[in-house]
């Protein structure tokens, strides 16, 4: 069997297409630590209009044995999960927690399109998406952060079934290097790996109810203009990294029904 590569071309038209062109795609799988995240084979990205230039390798780079590689020199990642999960998951039936994520994820993926956004993974309530992967962009920063404003309003428009109120979610964005690629012998999975990878879910682990947390790195990569909107939180302790100085957003929650037009216009 052809190993599926990420460079294949799917039909247009939808934020959701397999390999070979039909809706849907296969299931997403979380690889754990390490730095790694991954897509099970099938799933495809919705395609920008130019494709990305194969980067060079960094110097030191290992020669691997894999079905699929690539290196990525600039990507933006994003991480986001729901405020009291666990506590509203351990009332509710397997059922309804379902239906919830559905509810929410399924608005989420409304916004890739637009943004040029892929979908990485999801696990539990955690929701995982990278810009610039698979064709570079100048604005892969930026158009994160557009793509973190409309979660978080598509999130005011769902209700946790158990306390009757709006879900809200912290989501956190790190801009860096990663390579891409196929690992694993049985349901081999499309994956991220790297530092920047880490620190993007570290950024959304100490981030804030309804903001958006960026590390200096996105910080910077964000064209300048756009920098006042961000109140710099200072210097946060991050697990396994130390001090880092980050960066917060608060979205204006007025409009939680969210399309392409009012995403352009919040940062």
């Amino acid at each position: 069997m052809t190993p599926w590569s990420p460079m294949r071309a799917p039909r247009r038209g939808g934020s959701c297409v397999s390999s070979d062109g039909s809706p849907g795609g296969g299931s997403s799988n979380v690889s754990g630590g390490g730095g790694a995240a991954a897509t099970t084979h099938g799933a495809s990205p919705v395609m920008a209009s130019e494709p990305a230039a194969s980067a060079p390798l960094p110097t030191g780079a290992v020669v691997l044995d894999v079905p699929y590689k690539q290196w990525h020199s600039s990507v933006t990642v994003l991480f986001a999960d729901i405020v009291g999960y666990t506590s509203m998951a351990q009332s509710l039936a397997p059922e309804q927690v379902m239906a919830v994520l559905h509810s929410l994820f399924s608005r989420y993926d409304d916004l890739l399109a637009p943004l040029n956004v892929y979908k990485v993974e999801t696990i539990g309530d955690a929701y995982m998406a990278a810009t610039g992967l698979l064709y570079e962009s100048s604005s892969h920063a930026a158009d994160m952060v557009k793509f973190g404003v409309g979660m978080i309003r598509a999130a005011a428009g769902v209700s946790d079934p158990v306390s009757g109120q709006p879900l809200r979610i912290r989501v956190g964005i790190n801009s860096g290097p990663v390579m891409s690629g196929i690992v694993g012998a049985c349901r081999a999975r499309y994956c991220l790996f790297g530092d920047t990878v880490n620190t993007a879910s570290r950024m959304e682990s100490t981030g804030v109810p309804g903001a958006i947390q960026i590390s200096e790195d996105t910080y910077m990569a964000l064209p300048e203009a756009s920098r006042a909107l961000w109140t710099c939180r200072g210097e946060v302790e991050v697990k396994g990294k130390g001090l880092l100085r980050t960066y917060l957003l608060t979205p204006n929650l007025e409009e939680v029904e969210v399309g392409a037009g009012e995403i352009e216009t919040a940062v």
